[in-house]
């Protein structure tokens, strides 16, 4: 009987041995679409931070003209708020510095 006992304990080692690798495979498989998943959420989440960083800086930089009573911004956003400004319309260029300086430090 001992004889007999070798092979079947073999295998039924062998049986659980494959029962559990296949678990371990259908596991290793749903935690990589998790975590391909992951990362391009992860892609979208650091192009949307992108974006709104760079939104970010143009309000910030309208804001410091608009602080800095910067013609040309209070200009721009009074145009864009009255609706002034044609669709697809290119503001006028900002103003040079030399003109900037000279207006109040004269007589």
């Amino acid at each position: 009987m001992s004889t007999l006992r070798k092979p079947i304990t073999l295998l039924i080692h062998v049986a659980v041995a494959i029962a559990v690798v296949g678990l371990l495979y259908g596991q290793y498989e749903a935690r990589r679409r998790e975590v391909d998943e992951t990362r391009r959420l992860a892609d979208r989440e650091r192009a949307e931070t992108a974006r709104l960083d760079r939104e970010n800086t143009v309000h910030q930089d309208l804001l410091r003209g608009l602080k800095d009573n910067d013609p040309y911004v209070v200009e721009l956003v009074a145009r864009d708020r009255l609706g002034y400004a044609r669709p697809g319309e290119v503001a006028p260029p900002p103003l040079p510095t030399i003109d900037k300086v000279g207006a109040s430090g004269t007589k």
